[in-house]
């Protein structure tokens, strides 16, 4: 067993299934999350590097008009594959940005294919959602993996 953590953004689009449930598709691509501490505070910056592309492709069902519950998937190309839900109940509201709204999540990783088969662990989503249906998702998680390979 061994474990991976990780950071990634995707940027994409939503699209509304039917009353009360949402879904999405986006990308990110191979890249490095940089955080700087100074006397300004903090900064954050994502650095492209070499490598593929992942695929988020996932389903909110709502509660009510703040609270959801979210199954899905992150493709990261030859067949490596994880499946997610949601750990216990994520919320999306209104930000200090009126055309956005403001949302997160916890995930439990649930299996999945490839490279990621019998994985577990958790991934937690920080997510804006424009009015328009544009979405920017900074996701970060630790995953616990069978079998060899790089662990950082």
């Amino acid at each position: 067993m061994r474990s991976v953590a990780f950071s990634m953004q995707f940027r994409g689009h939503s699209n509304r299934l039917s009353p009360g449930v949402l879904t999405a598709r986006a990308t990110a691509p191979s890249s490095a999350l940089v955080t700087e501490i100074d006397c300004d505070g903090v900064h954050g910056r994502l650095e492209a590097r070499e490598g593929e592309e992942a695929h988020l492709e996932c389903r909110l069902t709502f509660l009510d008009v703040v609270r959801f519950e979210e199954v899905g998937t992150i493709s990261f190309g030859n067949g490596n594959t994880l499946r997610f839900r949601s750990a216990g109940t994520g919320t999306l509201a209104t930000s200090a940005d009126p055309g956005l709204r403001h949302g997160a999540a916890a995930w439990d990783v649930d299996g999945g294919a490839g490279v990621f088969a019998g994985a577990s662990g958790r991934i937690v989503s920080n997510f804006l959602l424009s009015d328009s249906g544009e979405l920017t998702d900074h996701q970060l998680g630790v995953l616990f993996l069978h079998g060899t390979g790089r662990s950082r």
